[in-house]
Formats: C-alpha cells, structure tokens, sequence
C-alpha cells in the first residue's frame, strides 16, 4: 500500500498543486492533530491563571464611545483589510476545494486516469460546503469534550488557586482529549473520502465512517502511527538536507563578507530564503499527496476487501492460533 501511494504521489504531479493548498487549513495528519490538541491542553494552566487574574481585576465601569470607532476612520485601511480579507476567503476555499480535489484526484487514478486537472478542482470544489462542515463538526466536538472535561476542575482550580487540581485537569485532559481528538480526525478522514468519492450526504458519511472506523479500528489507528513516524523520519531527513543545502550560500555569504558588498551579500540572503520556501512548500505538498493517497487505498481495501492488521497477524502468530486454524481446516 505504501509503495502503491508513493507510486501515486511520484506518476501523478498535479496533484502536487492540490497537495500543496490543502496543508493549508493544517491538514497535516491524524497524529499532528493529536499533538496540536496537547498543546491545547498544555496551554490550559497558563489559560486559567490568566483568566483568574483578568476576573480579579475587572472592572464593571464599561464605556462605550461610538465616536472611538468612526473618528479613526481610514478609507486605505479599510480597502486594505478588505482585501486581506478577501484574500483569506479565497485561500480557505482553495484549501478546502484542494483536499477533495486530491481525496477525488487519487481515486480517479486507481482507474488509470491521466492528468484530470480541471475535473478533480470542480469536483472539490463542489464540496466544499460538505468538507468545510465536516471540520468544524470537528473541532466543535473537540472543544465541547475539552469544556465538560475541564469545567468540575476548573471551577474547583478558580476557588482554591491549587496547583495541584490544575495539574489533575491537565493530566486528565490529555488522557481523553488527544486519543478522543484522533479517532474523530479518523472518523472524519473516511467521512470526506465519502463525501467525495461515494457522493453521499455528510450525515450519511459521518454515519458510514463511524461504521468502518468501528469495524478497521486497529488498521486505522496503525497507519496512522506509521503515517506519524514516517512524517519523523522524512521530517529529520529534510533538515539534514536542508543543512546541506544551506552550505553553498553560506560560503557565498562569507565571499560577500569578504568583497565587503552589501548588494551581494542580501541577494545570497534573498536567495537562500526563496529556496528554503520553495523546498519546504515542495516537502509539504509530496508528503500531503503521498498520506492521503495512504488513507485512500486504504479505505478502498477496508470497504471492499478484508484486510488485517499487522498487530493482528503478529499476535496470531505468536500465539500460534493460525496454526491450528489450518489444522482445523485439514
């Protein structure tokens, strides 16, 4: 599977361009998304010191000055954020259009279709609305879990200002907000393949994805964790390639030091830093096509076929059960 996806990810280039945009909204994998809710949870002491200091200190004096809003009026200011604003929309929505683009794009090629550029955009973008609720589903799950974990302890933390209740609500939050925060990740990675692929409604495909996560769980979760220490890996090779890469220009840098020419120095400056972009840009949008190629054939073998976990077939061995199915069977 893993040799088909990077297949996949190496024949087909376009979906490089989707790749790229769709890491984006932070599409960057099941156990990333884990590590960004423990740091959710890691924040939360800082969060409820602060909070306690600022409810301590509040004032009820509240003034409202409607000229405090219009009198600093800046027409290019506004033309400006306007079109920040604008700019941002524009880049969610082809953030979002990209990942059923590529969800789209990588089953097209299990049928031997070239380059469907066109095609693959048109159809992620037809489902951006769907896509788009299915990660907000998700994150509001994640933060109502994180509210009813965290309110008997918090409350508790307010009244007493005990470090101690505030490390058991760090503690007990970790325990249930990141394994909660990756099998719904999981739900909701098979629920967009269906929305993309099988087109059915996202209640529907919320519903589907439970089922086959429920039935796959431990297949799921295992190419999640390989998916997790690939991204390591590779991540570690692209610094080592990156120091590499950084030893010309920095040799360029002391020969601008030496001429003493600033113009020089700055270009070699300038030019490093494009390449750095353009490399990390281009890791970004390979690895993104090689993991949701992953969780593409890996969905089509599960909903299709059987296919059984390594964990699995480890522990049949060791315990020798296959062994006596076939002598069962003969």
């Amino acid at each position: 599977m893993l040799k088909q996806a990077l297949g996949i990810t190496w024949r087909y280039k376009y979906l490089w361009f989707f790749g790229l945009f769709a890491v984006l909204l932070g599409d960057g994998g099941i156990f990333n998304l884990g590590v960004n809710n423990f740091d959710r949870v890691e924040s939360q002491g800082i969060f409820w010191n602060d909070f306690q200091e600022r409810i301590s200190n509040l004032s009820l004096n509240f003034k409202f000055n409607w000229m405090d809003v219009f009198g600093g009026f800046d027409v290019w200011g506004s033309a400006l954020l306007i079109i920040i604003l604008g700019v941002g929309i524009f880049l969610l929505w082809l953030s979002i259009s990209s990942q059923g683009a590529l969800v789209y794009g990588i089953k097209q090629t299990l049928k031997n279709r070239g380059k469907i550029f066109s095609e693959a955009l048109h159809k992620g973008a037809s489902k951006f609305w769907p896509i788009f609720l299915l990660h907000i589903l998700l994150n509001i799950v994640i933060l109502i879990v994180l509210a009813i974990v965290s309110l008997p302890f918090a409350i508790i933390f307010l009244k007493t200002n005990s470090l101690i209740w505030q490390n058991i609500l760090i503690i007990l939050s970790f325990i249930v907000l990141v394994p909660l925060a990756i099998i719904l990740a999981l739900i909701v990675r098979y629920a967009v393949i269906y929305v993309v692929n099988e087109d059915v409604h996202v209640a529907v495909a919320i519903g589907n994805a439970w089922k086959l996560f429920k039935k796959n769980w431990i297949i799921s979760l295992e190419t999640a964790l390989l998916l997790f220490l690939l991204n390591v890996m590779t991540g570690l090779l692209l610094v080592v390639g990156l120091v590499f890469f950084a030893l010309p220009f920095v040799m360029l840098g002391m020969i601008a030091n030496v001429l003493a020419s600033n113009t020089f120095f700055w270009l070699v400056v300038v030019l490093a830093v494009l390449c750095f972009i353009v490399l990390l840009f281009l890791y970004g949008a390979i690895w993104n096509v090689f993991r949701v190629s992953v969780w593409v054939l890996l969905f089509e073998k599960i909903k299709y076929g059987d296919v059984y976990s390594r964990v699995l077939r480890w522990a049949v061995g060791l315990t020798g059960a296959k062994k006596k199915i076939e002598e069962q069977k003969n």
